[in-house]
């Protein structure tokens, strides 16, 4: 599903995505509500049919938000291959925005992290400009980003 932007002639380098650790608050408060649930679930059942309803409701309605999290997350992706960067950026269930980058379209990679969780699980934000645009390409959370950042740099300056 996410290879689906490549060509049979193509060969992936490639697939970022953002650190998982970064979605670890969104995790822990999706497991929190699951087992918060299940401790009240004999009572919300207990306490007859509008009580069963809201369970099955309230359960319901956190599967689909960490179903949706994690749908969200694995396709929203950057991938590198031989002859371009294709970003796909998922920002909802049905919605996404795709960008096709050539190897000699871009101009110049850098890589930042910024705070204590960042330096201490090694991730951190890609931005890569482009010739002849003003748009920049912003990679968020995305781990070893100096890694990253070296063999997209070195990989574009091949190319030209």
């Amino acid at each position: 599903m996410v290879l689906n932007q490549i060509r049979e002639d193509e060969e992936v380098l490639l697939i970022i995505r953002e650190y998982i650790i970064t979605k670890l608050f969104k995790i822990t408060i999706i497991f929190a509500l699951y087992f918060l649930l299940l401790f009240f679930m004999s009572w919300l059942i207990s306490s007859g049919l509008v009580g069963a309803i809201l369970f099955i409701g309230c359960f319901s309605l956190v599967i689909f938000v960490a179903v949706r999290a994690f749908f969200i997350w694995y396709l929203d992706v950057m991938i590198l291959t031989r002859k371009r960067m294709v970003d796909v950026h998922q920002t909802g269930v049905f919605r996404k925005a795709v960008k096709e980058v050539s190897w000699i379209d871009i101009q110049q990679v850098v890589f930042e992290k910024q705070g204590m969780w960042a330096t201490l699980f090694n991730y951190g934000t890609i931005k890569i400009a482009l010739y002849n645009n003003t748009d920049v390409i912003v990679l968020d959370h995305v781990y070893k980003p100096k890694e990253i950042r070296n063999l997209i740099s070195d990989y574009a300056k091949t190319q030209q």
